[in-house]
């Protein structure tokens, strides 16, 4: 079974024990978390719990759902690290928005003049508030 090692951010804090708990089965062997950041702004722009943790083999995204029921049900979305992920930030009014991007692969097939840009293929985006 995998420990789960934390790293505590540059702000001394650690990955919060509610987090810790749900994560933990979600890790593959010899993964390690290494950086994480709770977001709080669903794709609606309502409030709702989630995590964006990096490990040494992927993103992972986890959101906490609150069924009818009243119970809660974790949903996780995993980005396996691969050559052309990029993250892009932006801000505006107050809200962060962070872009999960992939190289489509046909650098051959684009003109000269298409910008690298045109070319990544937007595969996630999460928002939260700037504090």
């Amino acid at each position: 079974m995998n420990t789960l090692k934390l790293p505590i951010t540059l702000t001394n804090k650690t990955l919060p024990v509610r987090w810790q708990a749900l994560l933990q089965p979600q890790l593959a062997p010899l993964e390690q978390p290494q950086a994480w950041l709770e977001i709080n702004l669903d794709a609606r722009l309502h409030f709702n719990e989630h995590v964006l943790i990096i490990t040494n083999q992927r993103l992972l995204f986890c959101e906490i759902n609150q069924s009818n029921d009243a119970t809660n049900q974790l949903i996780i979305a995993a980005y396996p690290f691969c050559a052309g992920l990029k993250l892009r930030h932006h801000d505006h009014a107050g809200v962060g928005k962070i872009e999960l991007f992939a190289n489509d692969g046909n650098d051959a097939s684009h003109a000269k003049n298409v910008s690298n840009a045109n070319k990544d293929k937007l595969i996630a985006t999460w928002f939260y508030t700037l504090a």
